[in-house]
């Protein structure tokens, strides 16, 4: 996760949008600060996804 600034600036945005909703279920914004809710399906179809695409050579 400590390289991950370098990757996201790697897709398109609509890219990135598409990986945010995967991962992100929700946000929330209150006077205690910020609560991010994730997606813990959407963390492994989105690592499954990368797998199969550096196994298929992408």
């Amino acid at each position: 996760m400590s390289q991950l600034d370098a990757l996201w600036d790697e897709p398109f945005p609509a890219e990135q949008a598409r990986i945010l909703a995967l991962l992100v279920e929700r946000i929330g914004i209150g006077t205690d600060g910020l609560n991010v809710r994730l997606r813990m399906d959407g963390l492994t179809a989105l690592t499954q996804e990368m797998m199969a695409d550096v196994g298929a050579g992408a």
